[in-house]
């Protein structure tokens, strides 16, 4: 919700079009979680199965911690050293903002990207020991944090409100775990040794869960790369708003699947496939309900609503496209559960195949779609490549599964 709010915030103090430079900038900052290959999802999965099994999962941990920072910081060289580039690229369409402030904004996103990047590893751990209350209190005080500078000292900032506005929210996130973080690698460092062994399979058990990573952010992020190029600031900050508000709901519901991701892969370790199904129908219940409410609301107020956030812009919401918005969540809910439920038992190479097909038809729909119907054409674009490929496959993926167990 505070998310929702700081919206009215910045449009309030930097305008409709410089919003939409602050919400290229966030979602950019989606692609560092690339940066680790994989590693933190898969650190997470052996810390569930050695817990499962009563072992100590401290030398995971603690290898797993410094090959994040290792190949995080590789990553992010590369970046910045090719920063002036990717600013040209992102900002092509904001004429306000100079070269050197674009330059800027790369190079202090990654630099702070790349840390809450890096700390972000206490993330994966907390929800493999079982601890998913803690990642979730970390982002709810981050979300306080930044809401609090953004409302009381945000008009104070003279230059640069796209960079203050974005590096704000990204130092919140990372404060609530860079100290966790620091904390417990301190102390691993003090009774736990590097062991190539170790990192080498969380790497390679890593690449599987970062192959699968690159194409859901291909199919997730690309959306913001594309309209950079073929929509209006307004445009883009119409269609982060309308995202905003149903991911209010949708995050309710991550945090539900990343809090069933090792419950369900200890089920699948102790072959209890009742709790699974069983498991898998309430978060789907759950997750629909959600969404629908939502949506509900939107459909009667959206007009204030949208009024609200971006005050000195006036889009127009048909109900056509609430619906088709509607349409793409419930299905990326339907989806995304089945997504987890294979990932928890390690099926990634087949998950890999089906999703290289989504993101070739996504990436194509959504250049066309754009081009001919603006932002409602993003989503529908989107919600096609759902439809004909995973949507119906991951299910029947899964249902194959239980029934050779």
């Amino acid at each position: 919700m505070l998310s929702i709010l700081s919206i009215r915030i910045i449009t309030n103090d930097i305008g409709t079009s410089l919003y939409a430079a602050y919400a290229i900038l966030i979602s950019f900052i989606a692609w560092f979680e690339l940066f680790d290959l994989g590693t933190k999802r898969s650190l997470q999965n052996y810390i569930t199965e050695i817990l499962s099994n009563n072992g100590d999962p401290n030398e995971f941990l603690f290898n797993g911690m410094v090959l994040n920072i290792i190949i995080t910081s590789i990553f992010s060289i590369i970046i910045i050293l090719n920063s002036t580039i990717i600013a040209k690229f992102l900002f092509s369409s904001f004429a306000q903002i100079s070269i050197v402030e674009k330059n800027q904004l790369i190079f202090t996103t990654t630099f702070f990207g790349s840390l809450y990047t890096i700390s972000n590893t206490m993330n994966k751990v907390w929800y493999g020991q079982h601890k998913g209350f803690y990642s979730n209190l970390a982002l709810a005080l981050a979300a306080v944090l930044y809401f609090a500078v953004f409302l009381f000292i945000g008009r104070e900032v003279m230059v640069n409100k796209v960079l203050f506005y974005s590096q704000t929210y990204i130092i919140a996130h990372a404060i609530f775990f860079i100290v966790p973080f620091s904390i417990v690698f301190k102390k691993l460092n003090d009774k736990c040794k590097l062991k190539y062994s170790i990192m080498k399979i969380i790497i390679l058990r890593g690449i599987k869960f970062w192959y699968f990573a690159l194409l859901s952010t291909l199919i997730l992020q690309v959306d913001y790369l594309i309209m950079a190029n073929l929509l209006t600031p307004s445009e883009i900050s119409k269609y982060n708003v309308l995202t905003k508000v149903f991911n209010f709901g949708f995050f309710i519901y991550t945090a539900l699947l990343l809090a069933l991701w090792p419950t369900i892969s200890e089920a699948f370790a102790q072959n209890r496939f009742n709790v699974i199904k069983k498991n898998i129908k309430t978060s789907l219940l759950i997750g629909f309900s959600i969404i629908t409410i939502i949506t509900i609301i939107l459909t009667i107020y959206h007009n204030n609503i949208i009024k609200f956030l971006l005050p000195d812009y006036d889009p127009i919401v048909s109900y056509l496209l609430i619906f088709i918005i509607y349409l793409y969540f419930l299905i990326r809910i339907w989806t995304d559960t089945f997504a987890v439920a294979l990932q928890s038992k390690n099926e990634l190479q087949i998950l890999i195949k089906i999703v290289l097909f989504q993101v070739l038809i996504n990436i194509i729909a959504q250049i066309i779609f754009c081009k001919l119907f603006g932002v409602e054409g993003i989503f529908l674009g989107l919600l096609i490549s759902y439809l004909l490929t995973v949507s119906w496959y991951l299910p029947l993926r899964f249902n194959k599964i239980l029934e050779k167990l």
